[in-house]
């Protein structure tokens, strides 16, 4: 019988062997239920636009106000162009964080349609490949989908 002692270059998964008896415990599925959501649905979710503000500015060091995206009439403000460019009377203020307006701005479409947000980042262990979490987690959230479930932003490569 051969053993695989080292590392193999030309293997693009690793595989695994686990027993059970199919029967799992509550506990279990609670716990298996609690890892997922914790780590393939982000860190922070938000309902309302005061806790989307906070996020975004403690996570990307900026300074969003409530409100600062909505007109008078509670309106999301239309700031990009139909290219997906900042529109030239918005590049002053935002230049340098277009990708964070835009993302800030879609997270409040949902939380103004009565949804909530979910939002972190993909974390990973020096022994687990980014490739393998990447594909989990866009694997648990295509599982998910439906009329209750999209993502927002999820090319994780950045």
């Amino acid at each position: 019988m051969k053993f695989r002692t080292d590392f193999v270059t030309n293997s693009s998964s690793s595989s695994f062997i686990v027993a059970h008896n199919n029967k799992f415990t509550l506990k279990q599925k609670e716990r298996l239920v609690e890892f997922a959501l914790k780590n393939f649905l982000g860190d922070v979710t938000c309902s309302i636009e005061e806790e989307l503000v906070e996020y975004f500015n403690e996570t990307h060091s900026l300074d969003f106000r409530v409100g600062e995206f909505t007109d008078e009439n509670g309106n999301i403000k239309d700031l990009f162009d139909d290219n997906g460019n900042l529109k030239d009377e918005f590049v002053e203020e935002y230049d340098g964080c277009c990708t964070e307006v835009r993302r800030f701005i879609q997270s409040l479409e949902v939380i103004k349609q009565g949804n909530s947000v979910s939002l972190g980042w993909l974390h990973f262990e020096d022994d687990i490949p980014i490739g393998t979490l990447t594909r989990l987690q866009q694997e648990f959230w295509k599982a998910l989908k439906d009329d209750n479930f999209h993502t927002i932003e999820d090319d994780l490569r950045f």
